[in-house]
């Protein structure tokens, strides 16, 4: 990652930082930092893309699908979410208000956000999927870097059992929960397959716009 970009926007809450960065060595490149740690950057799009295609791929149904998001970031996985020809409803669930408010006025996503399918609540994760009885096809987690580097203590609770159960009763019969990490986690994986009937990691390696090779590593799991 570029340590030179230039500070687009920045906000502070209890001794903690959200900023986010132009890159100054790629075309209309960001990067989102949590107390200057880099969390989503335009160089790991590709890695988001294939998080969205995972969770669509592995939908049965193919009308009137309705999928959850746990995450905004810097959008790039809502708008592979939206492209989907059989999409009904996407809510996008972010913690912070600031990442949607950035991503209106400087990412360009005003289109994504207004879209007649998209529902953006601003709201814990886990407290939001505690409260709403909806259910949905497929479920995406996407919250700071995965349970083994949550970089705000606020999200801790998103990759808890309790939020796993909660999740698990939200998805429909044919149903599939994907989560993003950094690394695999032999803890995490345990409190899944305590919860979900089928549980597997995919590991993906794909070349980003600079011609870097980026990996992503996600939990399948189905109930």
């Amino acid at each position: 990652m570029n340590d030179e970009g230039r500070l687009i926007a920045e906000v502070s809450r209890d001794d903690a930082t959200l900023a986010l960065r132009a890159l100054s060595d790629a075309d209309e490149g960001y990067e989102l930092l949590y107390n200057k740690a880099v969390f989503r950057s335009t160089y790991d799009r590709v890695v988001s893309q294939a998080f969205a295609d995972t969770i669509l791929g592995l939908i049965k149904s193919g009308r009137g699908v309705d999928i959850l998001l746990g995450g905004l970031g810097l959008g790039h996985t809502l708008d592979r979410v939206l492209r989907h020809p059989g999409l009904r409803s996407v809510t996008v669930v972010e913690p912070d208000e600031a990442i949607p408010e950035w991503a209106r006025t400087h990412l360009g996503m005003g289109s994504a956000l207004d879209d007649e399918r998209t529902h953006l609540v601003v709201s814990g994760f886990p407290q939001f999927v505690d409260a709403s009885p909806a259910s949905y096809h497929g479920v995406g987690v996407e919250i700071d870097l995965g349970p083994t580097r949550v970089l705000r203590e606020a999200n801790r609770r998103s990759y808890a059992m309790s939020t796993l159960r909660s999740l698990a009763s939200r998805l429909r019969s044919d149903g599939v929960f994907v989560v993003r990490v950094a690394e695999e986690d032999r803890a995490y994986r345990r409190a899944l397959e305590d919860t979900f009937s089928e549980v597997g990691v995919r590991a993906v390696d794909e070349t980003n716009q600079i011609g870097n090779s980026v990996r992503g590593v996600f939990y399948v799991a189905r109930m």
